[in-house]
């Protein structure tokens, strides 16, 4: 079970953080200003990161899996903001990133 949920967590964290640059240029912001976006998401991925493994720290024993379906949730809820929500919305579909 932990296998398959950190594999799907790598699938969607890495697809999203390897074309977040490319995603925000197709919104319509230049070079500068997509580098300007990516600092404070970059620095969120940090924090996120390090909560995930205080907070497996502190859980009890065998709890990794349910910290990472957790921390899943808003990876599939900015995938699903993406999908569903109207193209011209750019504000949302920055923070859906």
């Amino acid at each position: 079970m932990y296998v398959v949920v950190s594999r799907l967590h790598l699938l969607q964290s890495a697809y999203l953080e390897k074309f977040s640059t490319l995603v925000i240029q197709g919104l319509g912001f230049n070079t500068l200003k997509t580098a300007l976006l990516g600092i404070p998401q970059g620095a969120f991925v940090v924090i996120w990161i390090a909560g995930g493994a205080l907070m497996d720290a502190h859980l009890p024993k065998n709890s990794r899996t349910i910290v990472c379906a957790l921390f899943m949730l808003p990876t599939i809820s900015g995938g699903l903001g993406f999908l569903l929500g109207p193209d011209d919305a750019n504000v949302g579909l920055l923070i859906c990133l």
